[in-house]
């Protein structure tokens, strides 16, 4: 389907979904971690139809694109604006904290200097301080 099209082409994803498995030795925790993985998956879908011309979830990682997040955060746990709540609150709470562990993964790509194809940034300390800066806002967000 759409999502596992987005998924399997997105190293950043990929990446994280590796590393939840390596965190994780339990047989059982594959299928949680496929439900994670189709989350952000979901999640980067509703952002390319914000923002067409980005094409992975790497590029995403901008502190000018925390509202186009949240905005598909919300989408994607189905907020209602009328009622103010969420159809699945804790999908929206499980992608603040995947959204922080994908920064975590962005950040350790970038400063070990990982050449990982399609995964590309101009300038590496402003893509460190990009990733720190919208991971501050995420938390700020989520806890605040």
């Amino acid at each position: 389907d759409d999502v596992s099209a987005a998924v399997k082409t997105d190293p950043l994803i990929c990446l994280y979904g590796e590393s939840l498995l390596n965190k994780h030795k339990r047989q059982q925790i594959a299928t949680v971690v496929s439900n994670k993985i189709r989350e952000v998956g979901r999640l980067l879908i509703d952002l390319r139809q914000k923002n067409p011309n980005i094409n992975g979830i790497f590029d995403f990682l901008k502190p000018e694109f925390f509202n186009a997040i949240i905005e598909s955060t919300k989408v994607i746990s189905g907020f209602d604006v009328t009622m103010k709540s969420f159809k699945a609150p804790s999908l929206a709470i499980h992608l603040g904290t995947t959204l922080k562990t994908l920064c975590d993964v962005a950040y350790k790509l970038v400063l070990e200097k990982q050449n990982i194809p399609g995964i590309k940034w101009n300038n590496r300390n402003e893509k460190k301080s990009d990733i720190k800066d919208l991971k501050k806002l995420i938390e700020g967000h989520c806890c605040g």
